[in-house]
Protein backbone atom coordinates (compact mmCIF):
# COMPACT_ATOMS: atom_id res chain seq x y z
CA UNK A 1 0.00 0.00 0.00
CA UNK A 2 1.33 3.43 -0.96
CA UNK A 3 2.01 5.66 2.01
CA UNK A 4 0.24 9.02 2.02
CA UNK A 5 0.01 12.31 3.91
CA UNK A 6 -2.78 14.86 4.10
CA UNK A 7 -2.09 17.79 1.84
CA UNK A 8 -3.56 20.39 -0.50
CA UNK A 9 -3.38 19.28 -4.14
CA UNK A 10 -2.51 22.16 -6.49
CA UNK A 11 -3.57 22.52 -10.15
CA UNK A 12 0.02 22.04 -11.39
CA UNK A 13 0.40 18.68 -9.61
CA UNK A 14 2.35 19.92 -6.59
CA UNK A 15 1.07 19.41 -3.04
CA UNK A 16 1.15 21.81 -0.11
CA UNK A 17 1.05 21.01 3.58
CA UNK A 18 -0.41 24.48 4.29
CA UNK A 19 -2.97 26.63 2.50
CA UNK A 20 -1.83 30.22 2.94
CA UNK A 21 -3.28 33.32 1.31
CA UNK A 22 -0.06 35.11 0.37
CA UNK A 23 0.32 38.85 -0.17
CA UNK A 24 3.71 39.46 -1.75
CA UNK A 25 5.25 42.73 -3.00
CA UNK A 26 7.54 42.73 -6.01
CA UNK A 27 9.67 45.38 -4.32
CA UNK A 28 10.35 46.40 -0.73
CA UNK A 29 8.53 49.69 -1.35
CA UNK A 30 5.30 47.68 -1.36
CA UNK A 31 5.85 46.12 2.06
CA UNK A 32 3.52 48.49 3.89
CA UNK A 33 0.72 47.88 1.39
CA UNK A 34 1.17 44.11 1.67
CA UNK A 35 1.12 44.22 5.47
CA UNK A 36 -2.03 46.35 5.58
CA UNK A 37 -3.83 44.03 3.19
CA UNK A 38 -2.79 40.93 5.13
CA UNK A 39 -3.78 42.47 8.46
CA UNK A 40 -7.31 43.05 7.17
CA UNK A 41 -7.91 39.41 6.23
CA UNK A 42 -7.52 36.80 9.01
CA UNK A 43 -5.14 34.05 7.94
CA UNK A 44 -3.45 36.07 5.19
CA UNK A 45 0.35 36.27 5.25
CA UNK A 46 2.46 39.18 3.98
CA UNK A 47 5.78 37.96 2.57
CA UNK A 48 7.73 41.17 2.98
CA UNK A 49 11.38 41.53 2.00
CA UNK A 50 14.12 44.09 1.40
CA UNK A 51 14.83 43.63 -2.33
CA UNK A 52 13.36 44.26 -5.79
CA UNK A 53 15.08 47.49 -6.82
CA UNK A 54 18.55 49.08 -7.09
CA UNK A 55 19.97 45.69 -8.13
CA UNK A 56 21.74 44.52 -11.29
CA UNK A 57 23.00 41.29 -12.82
CA UNK A 58 23.04 38.11 -10.76
CA UNK A 59 21.93 40.02 -7.67
CA UNK A 60 18.66 40.96 -9.38
CA UNK A 61 18.30 37.51 -10.93
CA UNK A 62 18.54 35.84 -7.51
CA UNK A 63 15.86 38.21 -6.26
CA UNK A 64 13.62 37.29 -9.18
CA UNK A 65 14.13 33.55 -8.64
CA UNK A 66 13.57 33.79 -4.91
CA UNK A 67 10.40 35.90 -5.00
CA UNK A 68 8.90 33.72 -7.73
CA UNK A 69 9.76 30.59 -5.76
CA UNK A 70 8.12 32.03 -2.64
CA UNK A 71 4.94 32.96 -4.48
CA UNK A 72 4.77 29.69 -6.40
CA UNK A 73 5.43 27.52 -3.34
CA UNK A 74 2.83 24.74 -2.92
CA UNK A 75 2.00 26.02 0.58
CA UNK A 76 0.62 29.21 -1.02
CA UNK A 77 -2.96 28.44 -1.99
CA UNK A 78 -3.69 31.86 -3.47
CA UNK A 79 -1.49 34.87 -4.15
CA UNK A 80 -1.92 38.62 -4.47
CA UNK A 81 1.03 40.44 -6.04
CA UNK A 82 1.57 44.05 -4.96
CA UNK A 83 3.60 46.36 -7.18
CA UNK A 84 4.52 50.02 -7.16
CA UNK A 85 5.10 50.49 -10.89
CA UNK A 86 8.70 51.66 -11.14
CA UNK A 87 10.63 48.74 -9.63
CA UNK A 88 13.42 46.78 -11.33
CA UNK A 89 11.77 43.41 -10.70
CA UNK A 90 8.39 43.97 -12.29
CA UNK A 91 5.17 42.81 -10.63
CA UNK A 92 4.08 41.49 -14.02
CA UNK A 93 6.93 38.97 -14.09
CA UNK A 94 6.03 37.78 -10.62
CA UNK A 95 2.34 37.59 -11.48
CA UNK A 96 2.95 35.60 -14.68
CA UNK A 97 5.07 33.07 -12.77
CA UNK A 98 2.30 32.49 -10.23
CA UNK A 99 -0.37 32.38 -12.92
CA UNK A 100 1.37 29.40 -14.52
CA UNK A 101 0.77 27.34 -11.38
CA UNK A 102 -3.00 27.57 -11.87
CA UNK A 103 -3.67 28.85 -8.33
CA UNK A 104 -5.87 31.93 -7.74
CA UNK A 105 -3.74 35.01 -8.37
CA UNK A 106 -4.25 38.75 -8.74
CA UNK A 107 -2.01 41.80 -9.18
CA UNK A 108 -2.39 45.39 -8.03
CA UNK A 109 0.05 48.16 -9.00
CA UNK A 110 -0.14 51.33 -6.93
CA UNK A 111 0.76 53.78 -9.69
CA UNK A 112 -1.95 52.30 -11.91
CA UNK A 113 -4.62 52.06 -9.20
CA UNK A 114 -4.36 55.69 -8.20
CA UNK A 115 -2.22 55.45 -5.09
CA UNK A 116 -1.67 53.27 -2.05
CA UNK A 117 -5.06 53.83 -0.41
CA UNK A 118 -7.00 52.67 -3.45
CA UNK A 119 -4.58 49.79 -3.98
CA UNK A 120 -5.06 48.58 -0.41
CA UNK A 121 -8.86 48.76 -0.69
CA UNK A 122 -8.98 46.80 -3.95
CA UNK A 123 -6.45 44.24 -2.77
CA UNK A 124 -8.38 43.65 0.47
CA UNK A 125 -11.56 43.01 -1.52
CA UNK A 126 -9.80 40.45 -3.70
CA UNK A 127 -8.05 38.90 -0.70
CA UNK A 128 -11.40 38.28 1.00
CA UNK A 129 -12.65 36.63 -2.18
CA UNK A 130 -9.62 34.35 -2.32
CA UNK A 131 -9.91 33.54 1.39
CA UNK A 132 -13.46 32.25 0.84
CA UNK A 133 -12.11 29.92 -1.85
CA UNK A 134 -9.30 28.64 0.37
CA UNK A 135 -11.61 28.08 3.34
CA UNK A 136 -13.62 25.61 1.28
CA UNK A 137 -10.58 23.52 0.33
CA UNK A 138 -9.81 20.38 2.33
CA UNK A 139 -6.72 18.30 2.88
CA UNK A 140 -6.77 15.08 0.87
CA UNK A 141 -4.56 11.95 0.98
CA UNK A 142 -1.50 12.56 -1.23
CA UNK A 143 1.38 10.19 -2.04
CA UNK A 144 4.65 10.62 -0.13
CA UNK A 145 6.33 11.00 -3.53
CA UNK A 146 4.79 14.50 -3.63
CA UNK A 147 6.34 15.47 -0.28
CA UNK A 148 9.55 17.49 -0.31
CA UNK A 149 11.02 18.69 2.98
CA UNK A 150 13.94 20.96 3.78
CA UNK A 151 16.27 20.73 6.76
CA UNK A 152 18.15 23.65 8.26
CA UNK A 153 20.46 24.05 11.21
CA UNK A 154 19.04 25.62 14.34
CA UNK A 155 20.39 26.33 17.81
CA UNK A 156 23.05 23.75 18.66
CA UNK A 157 24.06 22.34 22.02
CA UNK A 158 26.01 19.31 23.20
CA UNK A 159 23.14 16.90 22.47
CA UNK A 160 22.11 18.10 18.99
CA UNK A 161 24.52 15.87 17.09
CA UNK A 162 23.73 12.92 19.35
CA UNK A 163 19.94 13.05 19.44
CA UNK A 164 17.98 15.74 17.57
CA UNK A 165 19.88 15.70 14.26
CA UNK A 166 20.02 11.88 13.96
CA UNK A 167 16.27 11.78 14.69
CA UNK A 168 15.65 14.21 11.84
CA UNK A 169 17.96 12.15 9.64
CA UNK A 170 15.96 9.01 10.37
CA UNK A 171 12.81 10.84 9.30
CA UNK A 172 14.54 11.97 6.07
CA UNK A 173 15.54 8.38 5.25
CA UNK A 174 11.97 7.18 5.74
CA UNK A 175 10.55 9.88 3.50
CA UNK A 176 13.08 9.19 0.74
CA UNK A 177 12.48 5.44 0.97
CA UNK A 178 8.75 6.10 0.57
CA UNK A 179 9.35 8.08 -2.62
CA UNK A 180 9.66 11.59 -1.23
CA UNK A 181 12.55 14.06 -1.32
CA UNK A 182 14.60 16.14 1.09
CA UNK A 183 16.93 19.12 0.86
CA UNK A 184 19.97 19.81 3.04
CA UNK A 185 20.61 23.54 3.25
CA UNK A 186 22.88 26.18 4.81
CA UNK A 187 26.31 25.40 3.40
CA UNK A 188 28.13 27.55 5.95
CA UNK A 189 26.95 25.03 8.56
CA UNK A 190 28.55 22.13 6.63
CA UNK A 191 32.18 23.25 6.55
CA UNK A 192 34.47 20.30 7.19
CA UNK A 193 31.92 17.64 6.23
CA UNK A 194 32.43 17.75 2.46
CA UNK A 195 34.32 14.45 2.27
CA UNK A 196 31.51 12.65 4.13
CA UNK A 197 28.84 14.24 1.96
CA UNK A 198 30.73 13.50 -1.26
CA UNK A 199 30.91 9.80 -0.38
CA UNK A 200 27.11 9.74 -0.50
CA UNK A 201 26.91 11.40 -3.93
CA UNK A 202 25.03 9.42 -6.54
CA UNK A 203 27.93 9.88 -8.96
CA UNK A 204 31.29 11.62 -9.39
CA UNK A 205 29.72 14.70 -10.96
CA UNK A 206 27.55 15.33 -7.90
CA UNK A 207 30.52 14.64 -5.61
CA UNK A 208 32.50 17.38 -7.38
CA UNK A 209 29.53 19.75 -7.03
CA UNK A 210 29.48 19.11 -3.29
CA UNK A 211 33.17 19.94 -2.91
CA UNK A 212 32.82 23.03 -5.13
CA UNK A 213 29.79 24.37 -3.26
CA UNK A 214 31.39 24.09 0.18
CA UNK A 215 34.73 25.40 -1.10
CA UNK A 216 32.92 28.44 -2.49
CA UNK A 217 31.12 29.29 0.74
CA UNK A 218 34.31 28.74 2.75
CA UNK A 219 36.18 31.12 0.44
CA UNK A 220 33.41 33.70 0.73
CA UNK A 221 33.48 33.53 4.52
CA UNK A 222 37.28 33.67 4.67
CA UNK A 223 37.34 36.77 2.44
CA UNK A 224 34.93 38.45 4.84
CA UNK A 225 37.23 38.17 7.84
CA UNK A 226 38.69 41.38 9.22
CA UNK A 227 41.20 40.91 12.04
CA UNK A 228 41.29 44.62 12.78
CA UNK A 229 37.81 44.25 14.30
CA UNK A 230 36.95 42.79 17.71
CA UNK A 231 37.51 39.02 17.83
CA UNK A 232 33.85 38.10 18.11
CA UNK A 233 33.13 39.78 14.74
CA UNK A 234 34.95 36.90 13.04
CA UNK A 235 33.20 34.04 14.85
CA UNK A 236 30.94 32.05 12.56
CA UNK A 237 29.07 30.25 15.32
CA UNK A 238 27.01 32.11 17.89
CA UNK A 239 27.58 32.73 21.59
CA UNK A 240 24.72 30.30 22.22
CA UNK A 241 26.64 27.60 20.37
CA UNK A 242 29.70 28.23 22.51
CA UNK A 243 27.57 28.11 25.65
CA UNK A 244 26.14 24.78 24.48
CA UNK A 245 29.58 23.22 24.29
CA UNK A 246 30.37 23.60 20.58
CA UNK A 247 33.95 24.74 20.02
CA UNK A 248 34.03 25.43 16.26
CA UNK A 249 31.90 25.51 13.12
CA UNK A 250 33.40 22.19 12.00
CA UNK A 251 32.40 20.53 15.25
CA UNK A 252 28.89 21.92 14.83
CA UNK A 253 28.79 20.72 11.21
CA UNK A 254 29.85 17.18 12.12
CA UNK A 255 26.78 16.95 14.31
CA UNK A 256 24.47 18.88 12.04
CA UNK A 257 25.16 16.77 8.96
CA UNK A 258 23.33 13.84 10.58
CA UNK A 259 20.00 15.53 9.88
CA UNK A 260 20.47 14.63 6.20
CA UNK A 261 20.07 10.92 6.91
CA UNK A 262 22.09 8.33 5.01
CA UNK A 263 20.65 8.15 1.50
CA UNK A 264 22.45 9.22 -1.69
CA UNK A 265 22.66 12.85 -2.76
CA UNK A 266 21.22 13.28 -6.25
CA UNK A 267 22.28 16.83 -7.02
CA UNK A 268 23.52 20.20 -5.76
CA UNK A 269 21.22 23.09 -6.64
CA UNK A 270 22.06 26.72 -7.32
CA UNK A 271 20.41 29.37 -5.18
CA UNK A 272 16.64 29.63 -5.67
CA UNK A 273 16.55 26.92 -8.34
CA UNK A 274 13.54 24.61 -8.15
CA UNK A 275 14.38 20.94 -7.40
CA UNK A 276 13.38 18.39 -9.98
CA UNK A 277 10.01 16.76 -9.55
CA UNK A 278 9.75 13.14 -8.46
CA UNK A 279 13.49 12.81 -7.92
CA UNK A 280 13.01 10.36 -5.01
CA UNK A 281 16.15 11.63 -3.40
CA UNK A 282 17.98 13.90 -1.06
Amino acid sequence: MERTFLGYARPNGSVGTRNYLVIIPSVFCGNTIAKKVASAVPGAVALTHCVGCAQVGLDLELTARTLKAMACHPNAGAVIVIGIGCERFTPQELYEAVKETGKPCAMFISQEEGGNTKTIAKAIEKAKEFKEILDKEKRVPCPISKLMIATKCGGTDATSGLAANPAVGSMVDRIVDAGGSAILSELNELLGTEKFLAKRAVNETVAKKIYAAIDEIESTLRNGLDFTLPENRNHLISTGNFAGGVSSIVEKALGGVHKSGTRAFQDVLEYAVKPKDNQNSI
